[in-house]
């Protein structure tokens, strides 16, 4: 089982966790990951979100 993740930190009145989160970080041994890793996780934190933070490139539009 492959355990290497990129774990996602978003706060829990979040509605839209991949969209908003605090940070990120990489989580096991890379030289021991499966084809289809990292793997996501997202770990809910205690508080709310303010001000709005969006990923880079999230919702963007071409003209």
């Amino acid at each position: 089982m492959c355990e290497y993740t990129r774990n996602y930190y978003v706060y829990s009145n979040c509605t839209d966790p991949a969209m908003h989160f605090t940070r990120t970080s990489t989580e096991g041994n890379a030289k021991k990951k499966c084809a289809k890793a990292p793997h996501e996780r997202f770990i809910v934190v205690s508080g709310s979100q303010s001000p709005p933070f969006r990923k880079e490139g999230a919702g963007d539009v071409e003209a």
